[in-house]
């Protein structure tokens, strides 16, 4: 099967240079102290080359699942990231894609956020616990985090340095979430807190209009729903996922040129 090239794939994010610094509270996802003041605004250009499908890939040498072949979104991990719109407040929800790490920051890396910018609030991220600040065991794992409650969801499963996942965080209506990875059921939370609305864009690369948790890697094939898609273990999708009745936004990140990411 063919898998995404990594070759000609970039994010590129146009930030103003003068930006407010941040320290981080040990031990705690999310909790952010402004020391200096943020610009009121952030210019973004996500810009695209072409780069076609391969039919194997050197660089992997792994007998887990990849993604659909098609083209992804690089990531340095320093400063690009691709913004999306403001979310309505999902009570109920999955939210899913393919990614692969191509650097370790020992620092946390989201890939799916929609964190505003002081970090005050936060309804969806998804992201590595670089240097086990917010997991025990597994060193480097995907977890899951929403503002409300403090609330830190962990895989136990360490997000390898270039290999692919699919990694899924469904909440239903009996507010029990789940966290899979490659489609296993690796974490279950019954009676988990309702997520609270978010006014920060949702946003791949790092944790949403925070100026902060670059993700360096691939993303591809991303997609929200607004009902608990999956509840139980499943055969991770290496199809392309479709658009459904419950499908809040899907990004098939196949565009290959230009500066805009489309939700079909």
């Amino acid at each position: 099967m063919g898998v995404p090239s990594i070759i000609g794939i970039t994010a590129t994010a146009r930030l103003n240079d003068t930006r407010g610094r941040m320290e981080k509270k040990p031990q705690t996802h999310g909790d952010w102290k402004h020391t200096a003041q943020m610009l009121p605004f952030v210019v973004v250009v996500v810009v695209l080359t072409l780069a076609a499908p391969v039919s194997a890939r050197n660089d992997i040498q792994s007998a887990s699942p990849t993604p659909v072949p098609s083209r992804s979104l690089q990531f340095d991990g320093v400063n690009d990231i691709a913004r999306t719109v403001n979310l309505p407040l999902l009570t109920q929800f999955t939210l899913e894609a393919w990614v692969r790490r191509s650097a370790d920051s020992n620092s946390y890396q989201t890939f799916l956020s929609d964190a505003n910018s002081s970090y005050g609030q936060a309804m969806l991220t998804l992201f590595v616990d670089g240097g086990n600040q917010s997991c025990s065991g597994a060193a480097d794992q995907f977890a899951y985090y929403q503002l409300n409650n403090n609330q830190t969801q962990c895989s136990g499963v360490t997000a390898t340095v270039g290999q692919w996942f699919h990694v899924a965080v469904s909440r239903d209506a009996s507010g029990t979430r789940r966290l899979f990875v490659n489609g296993v059921l690796r974490s279950t939370q019954t009676n988990s807190a309702v997520p609270t609305d978010s006014s920060g864009v949702f946003a791949f690369g790092r944790a949403g209009d925070f100026n902060g948790e670059y993700f360096a890697g691939l993303v591809d094939e991303a997609r929200l729903s607004n009902i608990a898609v999956y509840t139980a273990t499943f055969t991770a999708p290496t199809s392309p996922l479709p658009v459904t009745a419950n499908t809040v936004a899907l990004w098939s990140l196949d565009e290959g040129t230009g500066q805009t990411i489309v939700d079909p």
